[in-house]
């Protein structure tokens, strides 16, 4: 940016223009940068959560392999497999949206399943098997809040690197070059003042 102000007159109004560029540059960094120490709570935030999360996600994962394994036990591989389904399969996640900085964040995840009418009774029921299934109900809906989690840490990290590399470059590139062109005015604005001053006590006339 130095180069922008080189074609500048000199004068007190280039200097002070300079000076002006120079104080809203400056604002902007200190924006960034309170924006990046927000940015690095709220990731530590969201992570501790995505750990937690990811804690609950294994315990209920090995629930729910321990209960399949209960229920083969019980029923066999082939009989688990008609076992009639507690609902239908999928399901809508939906979530509550949020705003942090500009990056969209989503909170209370959750997944919802639609009823399909009355369920098919088991030929075979067993305590084992509807146990298995509601394991696998309560991983699918850890499995989702993961996920969000997930995307949640993906979106706020991709913003703080954003926000840094433009930090960074305020303050190694651009505040430099403004605080160099402003210096450099300043030296020829001083140089030009008394070499104004200079022409006048010469050409000044002298005492009638």
């Amino acid at each position: 940016m130095a180069d922008d102000y080189s074609d500048r007159p000199v004068s007190r109004a280039s200097l002070m223009e300079i000076q002006a560029d120079r104080e809203v540059i400056e604002e902007g960094y200190s924006f960034l940068d309170e924006k990046l120490v927000l940015l690095a709570q709220e990731l530590l935030r969201r992570l501790e959560t995505y750990e937690e999360s990811r804690a609950r996600f294994r315990e209920l994962e090995q629930a729910a392999f321990g209960a399949l394994a209960a229920a083969v036990g019980r029923h066999g591989l082939e009989g688990l497999q008609v076992y009639p389904p507690q609902g239908p399969p999928g399901g809508r996640l939906r979530w509550r949206d949020r705003d942090f900085l500009g990056v969209p964040l989503r909170d209370e995840a959750r997944l919802e399943t639609e009823e399909d009418g009355e369920r098919r009774p088991a030929v075979r029921p067993s305590a084992e098997a509807e146990a298995c299934a509601a394991r696998f109900g309560e991983l699918r809906d850890a499995t989702a809040a993961l996920a969000v989690e997930a995307a949640n840490l993906r979106r706020l990290l991709a913003e703080y690197e954003r926000t840094e590399q433009r930090a960074r470059a305020l303050d190694n590139v651009v505040l430099p070059e403004v605080r160099e062109a402003e210096r450099r005015m300043g030296e020829r604005l001083t140089e030009s003042e008394q070499e104004e001053a200079v022409r006048i006590r010469l050409f000044a006339p002298g005492p009638g």
